[in-house]
């Protein structure tokens, strides 16, 4: 080692160096070195180098989720994480809110791009038999059993049918596709006396555009409507509403959830349009979207109007969340002529029978326990009781369908 080596790793200079490095944001290169000195001042300048080291790697993460590239953002939290100290957790909680706020645009941007993607779909293509939207546009609201889907032990799901009127409003007047004219005033007036007074300011906010979407819906042309409402403000319920109504009919529901959130959040409270009211409307999209969860959720929490709406939909998602008391006391309400009745029953029946199951061999909701040979002799006696069950069921469906026909 030469004269100049010898001075350059003298502690003062190293101290300098790596003061100058710190001033450079060079903080991994000023802490390796200085980590091995000792004194007071040295070690100062190795905290301060990975408080440095703390805040770029953070601000790197938020950098490289931006970009997409989340795996290199989790890399760089790693990192961050290693160097972390007191006082620091402001930072991480900034740059994980950061990070997730991100995500969430990223995924409302895919979900939006598949509502357009759907529109055009049906735009170029016109009906087609396997879309959700012939079902939405036509349907009566039928409740049938299913089997299929994914409920335990093979048991039948339950299928709600839509309801034509929930897609094309039947209290649109009568008018061109687009409307002219006389027409367009006749649709306005309509609308306000669809929607609740306090929001008709955002009705006229909404303009043409919003005019020409509700009669394209009355017209069975929700994907029109998509084009018409998805750029329109989120803070405008009216627009948002309509916007998820015709996400919905295209079996978008994602973005009808979206969309729907959206409007109630910008109206403040619950509201109805026509007799729709919208939280029933939203948890039957959640429910269409798979989020049984919240579906029960947000029919659980309403009120006994909202819920004499649609009383099938309370039952249904009752059963899904096993509150099978719950939805015993409402399918009690139901008339004897109520052709939905009886495959709610059953289903209501199944879902009781499998809880016996649940109580006579507790190991089948032991996860750990999946695979085992106690669990496989649970589980096949289990699946022989309930297909008994089963049987029995869609045998008394049949006869009182024959009865009736």
């Amino acid at each position: 080692m030469g004269l100049f080596g010898r001075l350059f790793n003298k502690p003062a200079a190293k101290l300098e160096k790596a003061r100058k490095l710190m001033a450079q944001q060079r903080y991994a290169e000023a802490r390796g070195l200085v980590a091995d000195l000792d004194g007071d001042e040295a070690r100062a300048l190795v905290t301060e180098a990975e408080a440095g080291l703390v805040e770029l790697n953070l601000e790197k993460a938020v950098q490289r989720a931006r970009a997409g590239d989340l795996e290199a953002a989790q890399g760089h939290i790693e990192v961050a994480e290693r160097f972390r100290k007191p006082g620091q957790d402001d930072l991480f909680e900034q740059a994980a809110g950061r990070i997730t706020a991100l995500q969430a645009e990223s995924a409302r941007d895919e979900i939006w791009g598949d509502l357009l993607t759907a529109a055009d779909r049906r735009r170029r293509l016109g009906d087609d038999p396997g879309d959700f939207a012939r079902s939405a546009l036509n349907g009566a609201g039928a409740v049938r059993l299913y089997f299929g889907g994914d409920e335990p032990f093979g048991l039948p799901g339950i299928e709600l049918e839509p309801r034509a009127e929930e897609f094309v409003p039947p209290w649109v007047p009568e008018a061109a596709d687009p409307p002219k004219g006389a027409d367009v005033g006749k649709v306005r007036a309509a609308l306000k006396a669809a929607w609740p007074e306090r929001l008709h300011g955002h009705i006229d906010a909404g303009g043409d555009g919003l005019i020409q979407a509700v009669v394209a819906l009355a017209h069975r042309r929700p994907e029109a409507a998509v084009s018409l409402l998805v750029d329109t403000p989120e803070d405008n319920p009216v627009c948002r509403f309509e916007l998820g109504r015709a996400a919905a009919a295209l079996g978008s529901h994602m973005a009808a959830v979206m969309a729907l959130r959206q409007a109630r959040e910008a109206s403040g409270d619950p509201f109805s349009v026509g007799e729709l009211p919208v939280r029933v409307f939203g948890a039957r999209c959640l429910r269409w979207a798979g989020a049984r969860g919240p579906a029960w959720q947000t029919m659980s929490d309403l009120s006994e109007a909202d819920r004499a709406y649609d009383p099938h939909l309370y039952i249904a998602c009752a059963i899904e969340a096993n509150r099978l008391d719950e939805a015993d006391a409402v399918l009690e309400t139901l008339a004897d002529e109520d052709e939905a009745g009886p495959q709610l029953d059953a289903a209501l029946v199944l879902r009781r029978a499998l809880a016996e199951e649940v109580v006579r061999a507790p190991i089948l909701t032991d996860a750990e326990k999946q695979g085992s040979p106690a669990f496989r002799k649970a589980a096949e006696a289990a699946a022989r009781r309930l297909q008994a069950e089963v049987d029995a069921v869609l045998g008394a469906l049949r006869e009182m369908e024959a009865e009736g026909g």
